[in-house]
């Protein structure tokens, strides 16, 4: 599961300026030399200054989750050019055409056409351009004939004959190989990594015609050419080599409680992108070319919400699993649906050869930062997939205090103090899992089709579960990478972590609504709790949606919803609503559900920013160079509570052109994301002597 945000934009050709004619513009206006036109981070914020007599300079790299082929397009415009495609003649029967129109040249169709497709769209959000499909049969000399509209997400397109002099088209990505990448993801046939970075290589030789330069290639040169250490930090998983297995003599968690075998069955997805994230996003093709670039030691990774599962990279899969010293025991959910002969309800599983690749890769090695993890993807891109923290916290937490209290010594403290913190029981533990294997109503038991995308770890780990590596007693990754930092002399920088990851949760977790800037949370509580409403207004920018007091109707464009006034529950109203639930008399509804998404997801948000503040606290301090360059690439948001973490610690824009800060946080659509980097930030070294 890809936890990456990514929001794809779209329009037609004729409705904006070409590429070409922007790229003419853009070349007028500025130098096209190596190095100097950038494309990947959306912004750079580059401080510096001393820290225990080491100059320190760091380049802060905000980034907006685009996909790596995105960034490739020509003119580092990353939005979708989108028209009708000269295409086969599809074997539809014109009697299943959505519209049709006669007495139009074939021009005249395709603009026709095109307004059919915007009506449509704007009276259902959900209505997907892709796959719709216009012909047109010339009846006249003057070359007018008839045309026909099929949009498969609107009418059953049956199979027949078209006349012979049929010519088709269909909508979609004029960027010919983006467009077959989509294609093959969506149909769930991922281009293999290497194939990938073949292409993606190929298009940024195009670019480079173009004088742009994408960010991967303007790094790798700097750190070659240095004469003193590069440290670089990613927000990407973290890496097998860091963790080791921990075995507990605990016996495997028993079948889950009717509570959560009784959650209704996975929806559709109503995601265009079926992959969130993954091998295609630029932050895990920037990993994968500085992996080549930099000694293991110095490429440092972030994130921990995937950690045993790795990513969709089988290479990052499998180390994970040669941890494992044998196979992990069956899941006892597995054993009772054998035992039963249970079958999946309804032929809701896919014959053998439908499955995705990831429906077949083994399980993911347990983890805690994955089990909490799992709510970052459900709650931002597939509500679709069915689980439920909330059984979890009113059964074996309890408490606001608790949950805090567990995250602290999670995090900062030992896996033992952490789980000393919750209650855990043979009565309490078929409460640990947050999805079942087994779908079972009135009384009938059957499988659970599986999610996809999947949920790595489904269970609370009690009895194999991984750590940092040579930890004793046991701890996570993080709370393994705060020891580290204060046995290199960071105790400060560590005290100054802790305590801003308090105040970051205690902030957001005070008003989930407008704490979180970007918006997400309350996307999530409309679409739950108010359906009515998130189907009835445009909710493509959730960052200003959550600002608004009023919006406008999509379906009565005379009538308002009024926003202001549905919030989101803080901490303590939330734990009150959980405490309410009864689970064993019925299952939770979907507002129990989103809230105890959100609890979670706070903690598991926040942690981010520790990690990557602590892993540039230790490439300084492990340093033997007096001078040192770490370059911190992550989300926007993540970045600007870095920037503010530094700053608190002496380092500064002082001197540096335009105060260090380079190109914006927001793009308008169609405006090239280009980076014009000044003289005094182009090259590493010249950014010593720090003042």
């Amino acid at each position: 599961m890809g936890i990456c945000r990514s929001r794809a934009r779209y329009v037609r050709m004729e409705d904006v300026a070409s590429p070409q004619s922007q790229g003419d513009a853009n070349s007028a206006n500025g130098s096209p030399g190596e190095g100097q036109r950038l494309c990947g981070p959306s912004q750079i914020q580059v401080l510096r200054g001393k820290h225990l007599d080491r100059e320190v300079v760091l380049f802060l790299c905000s980034e907006s989750h685009e996909d790596a082929i995105d960034l490739t397009r020509e003119n580092a415009v990353v939005d979708q050019y989108e028209d009708w495609i000269s295409c086969q003649a599809p074997n539809f029967n014109t009697k299943s055409a959505w519209k049709s129109k006669k007495g139009l040249s074939e021009d005249q169709a395709k603009v026709w056409a095109s307004k059919q497709l915007k009506n449509a769209e704007d009276d259902d959000e959900d209505m997907s351009k892709d796959g719709a499909m216009l012909v047109f049969v010339a009846e006249a000399a003057e070359g007018k004939g008839k045309c026909y509209l099929f949009v498969p997400d609107l009418v059953e397109c049956r199979e027949g004959a078209l006349p012979e002099k049929a010519v088709a088209y269909e909508w979609g990505d004029l960027d010919d190989e983006a467009r077959e990448f989509r294609r093959r993801r969506k149909a769930r046939q991922e281009m293999p990594v290497e194939e990938l970075d073949l292409l993606l290589e190929k298009r940024k030789q195009d670019r480079r015609k173009e004088g742009l330069q994408l960010f991967d290639d303007w790094l790798i040169h700097q750190i070659q050419t240095c004469d003193f250490p590069v440290e670089v930090v990613l927000e990407s998983p973290v890496p097998a080599e860091e963790v080791e297995i921990e075995l507990q003599d605990v016996a495997p968690a028993p079948p889950a409680h009717s509570s959560l075998r009784g959650i209704e069955l996975d929806s559709d997805s109503d995601s265009d992108d079926e992959n969130d994230g993954g091998t295609d996003s630029f932050i895990d093709y920037l990993r994968r070319r500085l992996s080549t670039a930099l000694p293991a030691e110095r490429l440092h990774c972030a994130d921990p919400r995937e950690l045993g599962e790795g990513s969709e990279e089988l290479s990052l899969r499998d180390a994970f699993q040669r941890l494992l010293s044998q196979p992990r025991p069956k899941d006892m959910e597995e054993v009772e649906l054998d035992s039963l002969g249970a079958s999946y309800p309804d032929d809701e599983e896919p014959e053998d050869g439908q499955c995705d690749e990831t429906s077949r890769l083994l399980p993911a090695v347990p983890s805690f930062e994955a089990f909490f993890g799992a709510a970052s993807d459900v709650l931002y891109y597939h509500p679709e997939v069915k689980m439920d923290y909330a059984p979890f916290l009113h059964k074996c937490v309890g408490s606001a205090e608790a949950l805090e209290q567990f995250f602290d010594r999670l995090f900062f403290g030992t896996v033992p103090e952490a789980l000393a913190e919750l209650t855990l029981t043979e009565e309490t533990r078929p409460f640990t899992r947050i999805r079942s294997l087994i779908y079972e109503r009135k009384g009938l038991v059957q499988r659970r089709p599986k999610e996809r995308p999947p949920i790595p770890v489904k269970v609370l780990p009690m009895d194999c579960f991984l750590v940092a590596s040579k930890s004793e007693p046991p701890r996570t990754w993080v709370s393994g990478l705060a020891q580290r930092v204060l046995q290199l002399g960071g105790e400060d920088l560590v005290k100054a972590a802790h305590m801003a990851y308090q105040i970051q949760v205690k902030q957001l977790l005070a008003d989930p609504k407008n704490a979180d800037q970007d918006g997400d949370y309350f996307e999530a509580w409309l679409r739950e709790c108010h359906p009515h409403i998130y189907e009835d207004i445009d909710t493509s920018d959730p960052a200003e949606l959550v600002k608004k007091s009023w919006v406008a109707s999509e379906s009565k464009p005379q009538r308002k919803h009024k926003l202001s006034e549905i919030c989101i529950p803080n901490v303590h109203d939330a734990f009150k609503e959980l405490m309410n639930f009864d689970p064993d008399s019925r299952i939770t509804t979907k507002r129990e559900r989103v809230i105890a998404k959100i609890l979670v997801d706070v903690y598991m948000l926040c942690i981010v920013d520790v990690a990557l503040a602590l892993l540039t606290a230790e490439a300084i301090l492990r340093t033997p160079s007096s001078r040192v360059v770490v370059v911190v690439y992550a989300g926007a948001d993540h970045i600007r509570k870095q920037a503010k973490f530094w700053k608190a610690h002496g380092l500064s824009s002082k001197d540096l052109p335009e105060e260090g800060l380079v190109g914006q946080e927001d793009y308008e659509e169609f405006e090239p994301h280009i980076l014009e980097m000044p003289d005094g930030l182009r090259e590493f070294s010249k950014l010593f002597p720090v003042p």
